[in-house]
């Protein structure tokens, strides 16, 4: 492919500018300093501009090294996934719609909303506007800075909740390897392996650096029936909650002879050869149990190479590049294919009564005024598991020029800098299904086998299931499978110029200012393959998509000192900044910022910001095109004549009066692109202090109020909210987006990108850090940090109708599936000690309670969540409104580390989860708990190895 040819000339180039770098700085110098690593205002490596005296107005959470180390993980994704400020977002332990990724999420709002940087420059991100955090060498991160709080005015689109910067190390010269191994340990059973190993080499002179790093990481996958809690659909149901989709096959017929409706499944050992082979489907007992193969921690394995380098030019200019080159495999496990078909379905395909194993003896119809055939479902065992296999390349190079002018005192920096990013991910989908080959193979004879339209065709036997090794024979496999294909790719090509500095020394400081302008391209498409994109492959619909933008901007900042070295204000300053950019698809917006920093005392600083920030739509929201999904959904009008809340509004919607449930709760969603977006815009506000008092100058606290309100916010609705909202809420919009069959059953909800409404989220963040004295035991350090999420609320308006009130969602202290877990409490302690060559830490991570419902299509039976004892409050008058509890929980990790001076190596061995905490159990998360909170159970030992040479 092209991408190839680009790809193997981009790091030629790069890899050449690092030999040239690399024969310039021959001459090593031990410990040698970056040379020209600041130049006036502007930073070469790090954040884009050097920090004003008022950027502090602004809580930075910065961690370093060894705090980095004592995770005890290596990945940057997992490290910033275990912040109390993180949301849920996307991870290893993601299997369904994923893509191998791991991203982050700041205050719950959605990994889109965070804007993360390498060296203050935008890294590569997807169509999605998604940053795999996995593509970074974390052997390179010399710290990361997180931004706290809205930052488009500084850094553009995207930067609403939040600026995760990942600065590498500047000035390393010499050799490093390290090496590290680990296991999960539950009970007797060993599993997901995890190694990494990286190699870093770095080299300078006093006029240039240059810094080398590969790296290699692999993880094996932990299987769902590996853990008791995640072996079943539903923790504690049994099979009830599995699909109804079995290899045994379900046959919804109406029989046009007696005029009887028959929902059947072959009895066992039968061959389904006649219609005396079948008996009726037991809707509790006949369910597929699809849990124990599917991924609970997915498999992964990545390879990297990094190279970064700087030379001075002249003693008022440097050059800088960098370059990166990183290759994923990864992959996630699907049950088997599924047949669904019939005039209940979105496949209303039909059998004739010559297909050679239709034991019926008349055409099974799934169209016209009187269809014969509602429902045929029937797991495709024979296939074994779906896979879907990624193969991702990322590549990035930036180069630039930084330098000053100016007297010394007053020196004005200044920057120019290119960037240009790309990430091209193929996907291979094997054991998918083939509807049009299916539709031919369960036609008339004139269709299927030789001497007919298809001669290659061979008919296809549905109604055997598995009793005799499976009625799907391999050549009937052969003909309706097919192995899928899919390219996805985006580039980003980005221009930066910038000049700040002094303009003139006032009474308490320097007036300081930078302007800039930035322009910005962004394309990407995602090419499906024919099968899948023309909507004929079972749950894989995928239309091909392609788009782009360029967006320009202005920028600028202004810190402006007040007060300094008075009573009460030993310093006062605040800070301006402003960007204005203009978007060929949407148009123009605009972002601002203003801060304030307080000093009274030595001891006290008060700060405060506010900002107004945007986010423009993605290449996926706007022009992603279409896919289908299938979630676990609960239909409110199942059983309505006697749920009440939702009887009025099922009736209204035509559905009979005699309809009891779903009969498969995994429902055909439609997602896509809307190009008619328009950007989210935030308002973000923030007000705290910090004490160091003097006397003890190794204690810090700090205690910072946040809040965040998102207008406009792109959003794909749950589509569970969308049932919710339509027959229980009221909103006819929602109605409109529901496709039902006459009889009742649910065939396809839109669930399209919309500008949906409001989010608005505030909240406590503390932090308390202490060294202790040195004593005879050693020198003991804390770090304390504490999320308090005060309020989430969701108001959804966008299609409320005259009468209609607005849909409001308040998502603190509860879990909600698929969307994720919102904690009111996420508090991380670190103890340290260092004694000698040996240090030790204890990481304790508390997640509060969390509360969710505990209500399904079972309710009122004697297998519903409240008869099985499963709710923590159960309501035995109406099960609608159960709830569970999920338990405050604790994870203790420890690690331990000796350093080896003669050899100058550290040894470490840790226990991530030291006392098999096991998660608390979920009603409504996949897997039956929260992913995006809690670890997988189980031990984790690890051992890791660190030789400087």
């Amino acid at each position: 492919m092209h991408y190839t040819n680009r790809l193997r000339r981009t790091c030629g180039v790069s890899l050449t500018a690092g030999l040239m770098i690399a024969g310039l700085a021959h001459a090593t110098t031990p410990n040698a300093t970056e040379p020209a690593a600041q130049v006036g205002h502007l930073t070469v490596i790090g954040t884009p501009l050097q920090p004003l005296p008022a950027d502090d107005a602004t809580p930075v959470l910065n961690i370093d090294q060894a705090e980095i180390k004592a995770t005890g993980l290596k990945s940057v994704g997992e490290i910033l996934q275990r912040l109390t400020i993180a949301g849920s977002a996307p991870n290893a332990t993601f299997n369904f719609n994923s893509t191998g990724e791991t991203n982050v999420d700041l205050r719950n709002l959605g990994s889109q909303r965070v804007l993360v940087l390498v060296n203050g420059r935008r890294w590569v991100t997807g169509l999605d506007g998604n940053v795999d955090l996995n593509t970074i060498p974390l052997a390179m991160i010399d710290h990361i800075e997180i931004y706290k709080g809205g930052h488009a005015a500084r850094f553009g689109s995207g930067a609403i909740t939040g600026v995760i910067n990942l600065v590498t190390r500047k000035n390393f010269s010499g050799a490093e390897a390290n090496a590290y191994y680990g296991e999960y340990i539950e009970g007797s059973h060993r599993d997901g392996r995890t190694q990494s190993y990286s190699f870093t080499l770095g080299a300078s002179t006093d006029r240039a650096n240059v810094v080398l790093n590969a790296s290699y990481f692999d993880r094996e996958p932990i299987f769902g029936g590996d853990r008791a809690i995640s072996s079943l659909p539903r923790f504690g149901t049994g099979t009830t909650r599995g699909s109804s989709t079995t290899p045994q096959g379900r046959f919804i017929i109406h029989d046009p002879n007696t005029g009887d409706r028959l929902d059947l499944t072959v009895k066992q050992g039968q061959p389904g050869t006649n219609p005396g082979d079948f008996r009726p489907f037991n809707t509790l007992t006949d369910r597929y149990n699809f849990a124990p193969v599917n991924y609970l921690l997915t498999p992964s394995e990545r390879s990297g190479l990094y190279v970064q380098g700087l030379y001075q030019i002249a003693p008022e200019v440097v050059f800088h590049a960098d370059a990166v080159f990183n290759r994923r495999k990864s992959e996630q496990r699907d049950g088997p294919s599924e047949i669904g078909i019939g005039a209940n379905t979105a496949f209303p395909l039909s059998i004739a009564a010559s297909n050679p194993y239709n034991p019926f003896g008349y055409d099974l119809t799934a169209t016209g005024p009187s269809p014969t055939l509602l429902l045929l479902t029937r797991q495709v065992t024979e296939t074994g598991p779906r896979f879907f296999n990624e193969n991702v390349d990322t590549y990035q190079f930036s180069g630039g020029f930084s330098g000053t002018f100016g007297a010394a005192a007053n020196a004005i920096g200044w920057d120019v800098s290119y960037l240009y990013n790309h990430n091209e991910m193929g996907v291979l989908a094997q054991n998918l299904l083939n509807v049009a080959r299916i539709r031919n193979a369960l036609g008339p004879a004139d269709r299927c086998g030789p001497g007919s339209m298809h001669p290659d065709c061979v008919p296809l036997n549905l109604f055997g299931g598995q009793y005799h090794g499976g009625t799907i024979t391999p050549a009937m496999l052969d003909y309706i499978t097919y192995t899928g294909q899919r390219q996805v790719n985006s580039s980003l090509h980005d221009y930066t110029a910038r000049v700040g500095g002094p303009i003139v020394n006032l009474p308490a400081g320097p007036l300081a200012f930078t302007v800039g302008y930035e322009h910005r391209a962004e394309r990407g498409q995602d090419m499906p393959d024919p099968i899948s994109a023309a909507g004929n492959s079972f749950g894989d619909f995928e239309s091909p998509a392609a788009g782009g933008f360029d967006v320009g901007a202005e920028f600028a900042s202004l810190s402006v000192p007040l007060l300094a070295d008075l009573p009460g204000a030993q310093q006062l300053a605040v800070s301006l900044e402003a960007r204005h950019a203009r978007f060929d698809t949407f148009g123009s917006v605009d972002a601002d910022r203003a801060g304030l920093r307080w000093r009274p005392s030595e001891d006290w600083l008060v700060r405060a910001h506010w900002s107004k920030d945007f986010r423009a739509p993605t290449i996926r929201e706007m022009f992603g095109g279409s896919g289908i999904g299938a979630p676990m959904l609960t239909d409110p009008c199942s059983n309505y004549r006697a749920a009440g809340a939702a009887a009025a509004a099922c009736a209204a919607a035509g559905v009979p009066s005699g309809y009891t449930q779903q009969p498969a709760q995994q429902v055909r969603t439609v997602s896509g692109a809307n190009p008619d977006l328009n950007p989210e815009t935030s308002t973000s506000r923030g007000i705290g202090f910090v004490f160091a008092p003097t006397w003890l100058d190794t204690l810090q606290i700090s205690v910072d109020y946040w809040k965040i309100e998102v207008d406009d916010a792109i959003t794909q609705l749950d589509p569970q909210q969308i049932l919710n909202g339509c027959y229980v809420g009221g909103v006819a919009g929602y109605c409109a987006q529901i496709d039902r069959a006459a009889s009742g059953v649910i065939t396809s909800i839109d669930n399209r990108m919309t500008n949906a409404g409001n989010v608005l989220t505030s909240g406590f963040d503390t932090d308390v850090a202490y060294t202790f004295p040195a004593t005879g035991w050693g020198r003991f350090g804390l770090d304390w940090r504490t999320t308090w999420l005060r309020e989430f609320k969701e108001t959804l308006t966008h299609y409320s109708t005259s009468g209609a009130q607005p849909i409001v969602t308040r998502r603190a202290g509860q879990e909600f599936g698929r969307i994720g877990g919102f904690p009111r409490v996420r508090s991380n302690l670190d103890l340290n000690w260092h004694l000698g060559t040996w240090s030790a830490d204890l990481l304790v991570r508390y997640i509060s309670d969390m509360s969710e419902t505990c209500s399904d299509s079972f309710d009122g039976t004697p297998l519903s969540f409240t008869s099985l004892g499963l709710c923590s409050y159960p309501n035995m008058s109406d099960q609608s409104l159960s709830r569970n509890k999920l338990g405050a929980t604790a994870y203790f990790d420890v690690r331990v580390g000796y350093d080896f001076k003669a050899i100058d190596t550290t040894l470490s061995f840790g226990i991530r989860n030291l006392f098999d905490r096991q998660p608390p159990v979920s009603m409504t998360a996949s897997g039956s708990f929260e992913h995006t909170i809690y670890p997988v159970p189980g031990r984790f030992p690890y051992v890791s190895v660190e030789a400087r040479f």
